[in-house]
């Protein structure tokens, strides 16, 4: 009987151990919310808000999926305007797609692109790397967004460069 007993007390020590670990996957370092603090410009002219600020929540479905939400307000021809993104995205150990559900404004992702109301999808697809405690999403469009602890870089090239701070 106190052999039953034991194996009982060490089966259930096991369980509890094996519940204690945590199960990283690939969008811990990419889920929360980010701040946007700074954009640099091509000529290095750096805006700071109130000029252009967003905020960008990534929430994770699963260990694949996860939904990515991005706001930004910036100045345009001396009055502020609004752009909103609503897409949907997948991520394996080597790639990624962010398939767009809703654009009001401008992409954030292609930049400086026309202003519009889009419900149609639209797929975008890239490379995923881990280094550690970076990951990166290189698109097939040149953008980069390097996520490092609780830094994001995102590079739109010839465009801009946006600093963006985990809260």
């Amino acid at each position: 009987m106190t052999r039953f007993w034991f194996l009982a007390l060490l089966l259930c020590g096991a369980w509890i151990a094996g519940c204690g670990e945590e199960k990283l996957t690939v969008q811990d370092n990419l889920k929360g919310t980010w701040k946007l603090t700074a954009r640099t410009l091509p000529d290095g002219t750096t805006l700071n808000p109130p000029d252009v600020a967003g905020l960008m929540e990534w929430f994770a479905i699963n260990d694949r999926r996860g939904h990515v939400t991005v706001v930004i307000t910036r100045q345009q021809d001396g009055q502020k305007a609004y752009d909103f993104e609503n897409n949907a995205c997948t991520v394996s150990a080597s790639a990624f797609s962010m398939e767009r559900s809703l654009l009001m404004g401008r992409s954030y992702l292609n930049g400086d692109g026309p202003v519009e109301t889009d419900t149609a999808p639209k797929s975008l697809e890239g490379r995923l790397t881990v280094d550690g405690k970076k990951t990166t999403l290189t698109y097939g469009n040149g953008v980069v967004q390097a996520f490092e602890g609780s830094s994001l870089t995102v590079t739109l090239p010839n465009r801009y460069a946006d600093t963006w701070k985990k809260e």
